[in-house]
């Protein structure tokens, strides 16, 4: 595996953070037919079981640098969690885990293959559904309505194959959403895939290569760092070699990966 470091400690201009402010304070301009579509189109691949982003496994990179970041007084963030198995593993390691999911099967799959959870609906909160278990939340509902209000700050969030799958024109948006929400000194710990050339109009998953990456964060004034802590050739390496070829003829080569460690200002 090639491993390489960016380190930044940023310093915002004043129109950065006018921006910042502004952008807090003003309604999206996606509407609401859009939102509703493209929540839509994720409902049709729960419902026809096209879920090829869902692993069974704890995701690699999760198991090798959670513990840096998630202790045992964490509460941590999966957005689009989906049904992943990385919150089960989360409740063990974090004192609170919250998901945000935006299809309602992936919510019902989860509680269904994690019974010993013992997760139930509880009363909605701020158009979320709300469900609560044995140290951990799923909210569902849509992730850029998503706010402080509806379940706090967080000191991690784990960002594994959301912010690739949402469209590139979103991301500022969803940045923003982080932002509220992440408490100062707080950590985002985002996976990044890259397609082959770079390619940034087909997905999801959408390429999340470096220079997005900065662009997206360095110039955030609650930033304090934008730190690349490993990148692979391979972003499926670990998967079973017929798997690999598939993948490489689905995506017309090799996917690349960067993880990041993303850090908000203490104060």
């Amino acid at each position: 595996m090639q491993c390489y470091r960016t380190y930044r400690v940023l310093a915002p201009t004043a129109a950065a953070a006018a921006a910042f402010v502004l952008s807090k304070n003003t309604r999206s301009l996606r509407t609401q037919s859009e939102e509703v579509g493209a929540l839509d189109s994720w409902k049709k691949r729960w419902d026809t079981g096209m879920t090829r982003w869902h692993q069974p496994d704890v995701y690699w990179a999760l198991e090798k640098y959670g513990d840096d970041f998630i202790h045992k007084e964490s509460r941590v963030l999966v957005p689009l969690c989906g049904k992943t198995v990385d919150l089960a593993y989360l409740t063990t390691k974090a004192k609170e885990v919250i998901g945000v999911e935006g299809v309602l099967q992936g919510v019902q799959e989860f509680m269904q293959e994690n019974p010993n959870l013992q997760m139930e609906a509880v009363e909605s909160k701020n158009g979320f559904d709300c469900f609560r278990g044995e140290k951990i939340w799923l909210l569902c509902g849509n992730f850029f309505h998503f706010g402080p209000v509806v379940a706090g700050k967080f000191d991690v969030v784990w960002d594994r194959a959301a912010m690739v799958a949402i469209k590139p024109s979103d991301r500022e948006e969803y940045v923003q959403v982080l932002g509220s929400v992440l408490k100062p000194g707080g950590v985002l710990l985002l996976s990044g895939y890259i397609r082959p050339n770079s390619e940034t109009t087909l997905g999801p998953p959408f390429t999340l290569n470096r220079d997005q990456v900065l662009h997206l964060f360095e110039h955030q004034p609650w930033i304090a760092s934008v730190e690349c802590i490993e990148s692979v050739s391979d972003a499926f390496f670990n998967e079973a070699w017929y798997k690999r070829l598939i993948l490489r003829w689905r995506f017309g080569g090799v996917v690349s990966e960067d993880i990041w460690v993303i850090r908000s200002k203490v104060q």
